[in-house]
């Protein structure tokens, strides 16, 4: 007679099952799969892609599209260096007009000045003409 296994030790189906990784897809849209059962460990003596037939007539249009790849991105890399000169400029002249500016704003405070003086001045010379024509 076969003794009660304990509750503890009943296995249930996800344990019983084998447990299968979907890890993308072929050029034929089949699922990748990865069977992680290690009930059956097998050990493969040569790599295991031998399996793996790969036509011949992707390969060139890997290569191409590989290639295109690195053209595309050698591309953007030299448009990059030029907008990072061109960024550079441009801050360098906005700096050189912000200057502008605060020179400007500098020079308009002190022709200000000026005129107030040139004024108060002109409203003195003109009291004193009157107080002369007066008498």
């Amino acid at each position: 007679m076969i003794p009660p296994q304990p509750a503890l030790q009943v296995k249930h189906t996800e344990e019983v099952l084998p447990k299968v990784i979907v890890c993308g897809m072929t050029e034929n849209n089949i699922p990748k799969l990865i069977l992680c059962d290690d009930k059956n460990i097998k050990t493969c003596a040569s790599p295991c892609n031998k399996d793996v037939n790969i036509p011949m007539s992707v390969v060139p249009k890997f290569a191409k599209r590989l290639s295109d790849s690195y053209s595309m991105q050698e591309k953007l890399a030299a448009e990059n260096a030029d907008l990072e000169d061109m960024r550079y400029k441009l801050q360098s002249d906005l700096l050189n007009k912000d200057q502008t500016i605060e020179y400007l704003q500098r020079k308009l405070c002190t022709i200000q000045c000026e005129m107030r003086m040139l004024c108060k001045e002109n409203s003195v010379q003109n009291e004193r003409m009157l107080q002369v024509i007066k008498t």
